[in-house]
């Protein structure tokens, strides 16, 4: 039913709340997970990689995408694949960023957990 597949609010549990980031994830009907992440100037995701392939979309902001140690930057709408067990990075300079993710699984059953 199309209506399982709407995401509210309170079906997002918070990943990771410190001073600078913000990491809010929810279970999708097929098992994999969507990410949003929060990042305020000068500040990084862990970096991190996994066997599964990672799609990540730049909803606001501007920011440097490290790929095994390749800077790639990514503008608001920009969208970037992420290969299985490529090592990788978010890195938010000047602005405010956030960005969304899907990838397959969920995060306590894979190394997803660092980020």
């Amino acid at each position: 039913m199309l209506a399982d597949m709407v995401l509210r609010a309170r079906d997002w549990r918070i990943v990771r709340n410190e001073p600078g980031i913000n990491v809010r994830d929810t279970d999708l009907p097929d098992g994999s997970t969507a990410s949003v992440t929060t990042l305020e100037p000068y500040t990084s995701t862990r970096g991190h990689s996994h066997p599964h392939p990672e799609l990540l979309y730049m909803a606001q902001g501007w920011a440097d995408v490290y790929l095994d140690g390749e800077k790639h930057t990514l503008g608001q709408g920009g969208v970037i694949w992420i290969p299985g067990n490529v090592h990788h990075r978010v890195h938010a300079d000047r602005m405010r960023v956030e960005f969304f993710c899907v990838f397959t699984g969920s995060r306590e059953a894979s190394t997803y957990g660092n980020v």
